[in-house]
């Protein structure tokens, strides 16, 4: 039988890729938060990209943490349920509501991200940091690592 090895693994920053889109429009790659919810301006939806190909091919996850910052929580009274979905197309960080960023030069195909509802991970952001753990977030990862060329995408919103 094979030997099962444990490594906790945080991807490389400079390889990642983080951002927001706004239905109101504008570019927010070096804004420097993530602002998920409808607000003033419209809805707001943060994504993600991490490259996992430090991580073995054949890796199986047991389990997955996901721990975001929260700077502020500004016109949350308590709680918001939201829900993270795995990206459908490529993006760079200067993507918006409309493109998916210059250096693609293609639009995405519905505005606001191409994303799949199945398999979405619930959670729900208050006026604390969000962890993200669980199942559903565990086959996400497993997921990226099978059949997504070891690239993690989110869309949080």
């Amino acid at each position: 039988m094979g030997q099962n090895t444990t490594t906790s693994f945080q991807p490389d920053e400079a390889a990642s890729i983080d951002t927001m889109v706004l239905a109101s429009g504008g570019t927010w790659a070096t804004f420097g938060e993530i602002h998920v919810g409808i607000y003033s301006g419209g809805n707001r939806r943060g994504l993600f990209t991490w490259d996992l190909t430090t991580l073995p091919p054949t890796a199986v996850i047991a389990s997955a943490t996901l721990e975001l910052k929260t700077a502020s929580v500004a016109g949350m009274s308590s709680t918001h349920a939201a829900k993270l979905y795995r990206v459908t197309s490529t993006f760079n960080e200067d993507c918006s509501w409309t493109s998916r960023g210059s250096t693609i030069g293609q639009n995405w195909t519905t505005a606001g991200g191409d994303y799949t509802t199945s398999g979405g991970v619930d959670f729900t952001a208050s006026n604390a940091d969000l962890t993200i753990t669980g199942d559903a977030f565990t086959a996400m990862v497993q997921d990226a690592i099978d059949n997504r060329s070891q690239s993690l995408s989110f869309i949080m919103g």
